[in-house]
């Protein structure tokens, strides 16, 4: 007997190892997952310019990404002591209005430098809803905790949603090459302030873009909007807001998706990895115990022998703590 209604990944053309780099643009399921693709060594740049909820918005990040748009002092502003930028996220804040634009500027100046090495990216869209600002009629990625009676409130449509993010794709391949991998998803993260109506409203729209999109070469649909609502489908896999999905159901997600974009081969490099960190982080009742001392030695090895098929991933930390551990 069957418990839960399993939903199906489909495999891609292509697989993500250890030697691609990515790029992970779009909600805050964006980072949790790209996170999870960082502890574990992949080479990944993680919403670079914060996370961005909105269609609109992530085809303004990539503007600003390749270049297209560069940030200058007319496109900031003072509150309360602290320059910000409706295109940025607030973690790009600062006292200082030079170090935003400087910011930015080390961003787009990184991306440069690795673009033509870029693989694949992955755009999670979270909602369709929008916020524009009523005095300047610039569409924000974020507002910064301004009035709500500063922006004006609206849904793009699936033709809007399909015109930006065609575009956002069109760029980034010109910037980099025709080859790049798309890998579209759809956040599980419920965005609640719409309502539960104007919440699947909104994600409906997004769902109906991305299926549109996907008749563009080298686009890919990862589901897990899908696996949360349909898979999960429980309460116990959301964490305290019942809003957001829990550690669990991040797990689980990321474990589908692994199954899916990853080779053998690195789905195993995946599984020494992780060990490594479990080692690192044991902490045993005696550290002398000679069993415990060998198993050690033994994942320091692993670190070498990894570091001579991959010599550009960073294991100095977890090589530098278990050393500590070796008596």
């Amino acid at each position: 007997m069957k418990f839960t209604t399993e939903v199906p990944v489909s495999k891609p053309s292509f697989t993500i190892s250890h030697t691609d780099l990515g790029l992970a643009l779009g909600s805050c399921f964006t980072t949790y997952i790209g996170n999870r693709m960082h502890e574990l060594k992949f080479p990944i740049l993680v919403n670079p310019l914060g996370t961005i909820y909105n269609p609109a918005s992530i085809a303004q990040s990539i503007d600003i990404l390749v270049g297209t748009k560069q940030i200058s002092q007319a496109d900031l502003f003072l509150e309360q002591g602290v320059w910000q930028s409706f295109f940025l996220h607030s973690q790009l804040s600062n006292i200082d209005s030079s170090a935003v634009i400087e910011q930015v500027n080390q961003i787009q100046h990184e991306f440069a430098h690795n673009k033509s090495k870029l693989s694949y990216v992955i755009l999670s869209l979270g909602t369709s809803w929008v916020y524009t600002h009523n005095s300047s009629g610039t569409l924000v990625s974020n507002c910064h905790k301004q009035p709500s009676s500063n922006f004006t409130r609206s849904r793009l449509s699936v033709p809007e949603i399909v015109a930006y993010l065609h575009a956002a794709i069109k760029q980034l391949r010109e910037a980099t090459h025709n080859e790049l991998q798309i890998i579209f998803t759809l956040s599980p993260i419920r965005h609640t302030k719409d309502g539960a109506f104007g919440n699947n409203v909104s994600k409906a729209a997004l769902l109906l873009a991305i299926d549109e999109l996907l008749h563009i070469p080298n686009t890919w649909y990862f589901p897990a909007y899908e696996i949360v609502i349909d898979e999960l489908r429980d309460y116990r896999y959301y964490a305290a807001d019942m809003i957001h999905p829990s550690e669990t159901a991040i797990s689980y997600i990321f474990e589908k998706f692994s199954t899916g974009y990853f080779s053998r081969n690195t789905m195993e490099m995946c599984s020494q990895i992780e060990s490594i960190q479990k080692a690192v982080k044991h902490r045993p009742f005696n550290v002398e115990n000679a069993d415990f001392q060998n198993f050690i030695k033994q994942q320091i090895k692993t670190i070498d022998a990894i570091r001579l098929q991959y010599p550009h991933l960073n294991f100095e930390s977890e090589r530098k703590l278990l050393e500590q551990k070796i008596t």
